[in-house]
Formats: structure tokens, C-alpha cells, sequence
């Protein structure tokens, strides 16, 4: 997978954010099980342990990891 990163690698498990608007995201799970990733847009889906997905979203969207408190879940804006 060629990703270009277009920011630093930041917590979504504290607290929502749209990665200086970030419209693609690369979120990693290195938790032990699976965790739900929500958009602020109303979409939801669960990454499961040890993956790393790319998520599409709008530039406005914050992205969250809502009832996971622990720092495993990160994202980061990129590019392809």
C-alpha cells in the first residue's frame, strides 16, 4: 500500500477530530479486539484488531472512536 501522509498521526480515541480536514484518513487499530470508528456524518464501522483501513470522508467530518477511551486507535491524513 503507497500512502502519502499529509499529516501526524493523531488519538481519535480521546477525542473527535477532522484531521485538518482531511478528506481520505488512514486509521489504524492496535488494540486487542475490535473497536467502532464513527463519522460525525452519521456513519459507523468497526476496524478489527491489528487492521488499518483508508476511510473516504468530507472535509468537514470529524472522525471518532466513541466508547474507547485507551490510545490504540490513530488516524492520519493522507493521500494516494
Amino acid at each position: 500500500m503507497l500512502l502519502k501522509v499529509k499529516g501526524v498521526a493523531t488519538d481519535i480515541a480521546s477525542t473527535p477530530t477532522d484531521l485538518d480536514n482531511a478528506t481520505v484518513c488512514s486509521v489504524v487499530n492496535i488494540h486487542t479486539a475490535a473497536v467502532l470508528i464513527a463519522l460525525s456524518g452519521g456513519s459507523t464501522l468497526y476496524i478489527a484488531a491489528g487492521e488499518r483501513v483508508l476511510i473516504e470522508k468530507l472535509p468537514e467530518e470529524t472522525i471518532d472512536a466513541p466508547g474507547h477511551s485507551a490510545t490504540e486507535i490513530w488516524a492520519t491524513s493522507v493521500g494516494y
